[in-house]
């Protein structure tokens, strides 16, 4: 038989709750001070130092286009996740809830449409059917655009 059954994290951005695998978070944090990237787009709060290694920040509710619930930036939390390339920050209004989650019988779930690459699919957690989020569509551009932007950064100026 197989399992229906994973771990997930539940957070919420804008009015939205959306899950995340937990095999994918490394830690959840309270968001903390970053540094600005130039020329990053709209969705790329800055960077900050996760034990020793420059993490970009990527704003959740920005990068799905709906508004944020929190508008303080010391009230909002924030996952770091591994995915394929490395690590990145994922800032969320909110975490909710870190456990089980259930996976439906495939006849309750909702289609999704076929340009939503953002979405993997669905699952339920304490009851309420949760879209979860596709973390790899999610980051794959922003993670090569972000080394390359720390990258210049950190160069500086070269040669006399």
């Amino acid at each position: 038989m197989v399992s229906r059954q994973f771990q997930a994290v539940l957070v919420q951005v804008g009015t939205f709750r959306l899950g995340i695998p937990l095999h994918q978070v490394v830690e959840a944090l309270q968001m903390v001070a970053l540094e600005t990237l130039p020329d990053a787009p709209a969705h790329c709060l800055g960077s900050f130092n996760f034990h020793g290694a420059q993490l970009v920040v990527l704003d959740l509710a920005a990068r799905l286009g709906v508004p944020r619930a929190e508008k303080e930036a010391h009230t909002r939390g924030m996952l770091v996740l591994q995915v394929t390339g490395g690590r990145i920050g994922l800032a969320v209004d909110r975490v909710l809830y870190i456990g089980r989650a259930e996976l439906p019988p495939p006849e309750y779930l909702p289609t999704l449409p076929a340009t939503q690459e953002l979405l993997e699919g669905f699952v339920s957690i304490k009851g309420t059917l949760v879209p979860v989020i596709n973390s790899e569509a999610l980051v794959r551009d922003e993670l090569r655009a972000a080394a390359r932007t720390l990258l210049e950064a950190s160069a500086g100026p070269v040669g006399p």
